[in-house]
C-alpha cells in the first residue's frame, strides 16, 4: 500500500518505481519475475494522473497501460449497525446506560458514517466533554445533549480534515461554484458520473448521492461549508442580493407565505 500518491507523482524516482512494479506484475504472469499480488495506490485523485507520468500520451495504445488497474469499491463509511456494534463494546466496558441505537443513529445522521467524524465525536465525548459541569458522568455525556456538545466542539476546533476541505474548494472553482449554488440558492443537480465536477467532489468527500441528485455528504460538512462561505467577505454583496430575491419569493402581496417558508426549510434540511 502506497499512501500520498498524488503528492509524489512529480518525483521521477517514484514514478519509475511504479513503472517497475507494473512491469514486474505483467512479467510474473509468464513466470519471468516475482511481483506483489496487488498494489494499492492510496491518496490519489485519478490514476490517469500517474499514467501520464509513466507513459507519455503519444505512446498510449488501446488497453494500455492501466489494463491491470482496478477501482477500489469498498464502502469505507460506517453503517448504523456497525456504529452500534462499536458502541456496544464501549458500553460493556463503561456501563454508561446509553441508548446505543439512539446514539448510533445520531452519529450516522450527522456524519453519514464518515470514519474520522464518528471517531472524533466519540473521542471528544469520552475524553473532553465528560467531567465538564454540564456533563459530569458517563451517563450524562452519552446522551443527545452530550453528543451535540461534542459536535459543536468538533466544529469549533481546527483540524486537518476541515482545512483540507476548504483548501480543495479554493483550488477547484467548479466545485466551489456548485457548492455555493446548492447551499445558498437551493440549486438541485442530477448526479452524472461523467461530470468531472461531481466526480471530483465525491472523490474529496464533498458530495454524495441522494436518489438521483447530488447532495452535500453529511450534516457536519454542510455546517463547515456554510461557516466557510459566510466568513468570506466577497460573499456579503451576493447575500445582500439574495435576500432581496428571497423576500420577493416568500413575501407576496405584502404578506409572508409561511407555508412556503416551512416547506422550503423542510426540503433544505431533510437528506440522507
Amino acid at each position: 500500500m502506497i499512501d500520498e500518491v498524488d503528492s509524489a507523482t512529480g518525483n521521477d524516482t517514484f514514478v519509475n518505481f511504479l513503472g517497475m512494479l507494473r512491469n514486474n506484475y505483467l512479467h510474473s504472469r509468464w513466470g519471468k519475475e516475482n511481483a506483489f499480488p496487488s498494489v494499492v495506490l492510496a491518496g490519489i485523485t485519478d490514476v490517469r494522473n500517474v499514467k501520464a507520468k509513466i507513459r507519455p500520451e503519444e505512446q498510449h495504445k488501446p488497453n494500455s497501460p492501466w489494463n491491470i488497474a482496478v477501482k477500489f469499491t469498498v464502502d469505507m463509511s460506517f453503517s448504523t449497525e456497525e456504529i452500534a456494534g462499536m458502541l456496544q463494546e464501549y458500553e460493556a466496558d463503561h456501563q454508561t446506560g446509553m441508548d446505543v441505537l439512539e446514539m448510533a443513529s445520531l452519529l450516522r445522521e450527522y456524519t453519514s458514517g464518515y470514519p474520522f467524524l464518528v471517531s472524533s465525536i466519540c473521542k471528544l465525548m469520552d475524553e473532553e466533554i465528560i467531567g465538564t459541569p454540564e456533563f459530569p458522568t458517563y451517563s450524562s455525556v452519552w446522551t443527545r445533549e452530550g453528543f451535540l456538545a461534542a459536535e459543536k466542539r468538533l466544529l469549533d476546533e481546527k483540524n486537518d480534515l476541515f482545512d483540507d476541505l476548504t483548501k480543495q474548494i479554493k483550488e477547484h472553482p467548479d466545485v466551489d461554484k456548485l457548492l455555493r449554488g446548492m447551499l445558498f440558492e437551493g440549486i438541485q443537480r442530477t448526479y452524472n458520473p461523467q461530470n468531472d465536477t461531481y466526480r471530483l467532489g465525491r472523490i474529496y468527500g464533498f458530495f454524495d448521492k441522494q436518489g438521483t441528485e447530488v447532495c452535500v455528504a453529511n450534516r457536519i460538512f454542510q455546517t463547515v461549508f456554510y461557516t466557510y462561505y459566510l466568513d468570506q467577505e466577497s460573499l456579503n454583496d451576493e447575500l445582500s442580493g439574495n435576500v432581496q430575491n428571497l423576500k420577493a419569493q416568500f413575501a407576496k402581496t405584502g404578506h409572508l407565505d409561511m407555508n412556503l417558508v416551512l416547506t422550503t426549510f423542510h426540503e433544505g434540511m431533510t437528506y440522507g
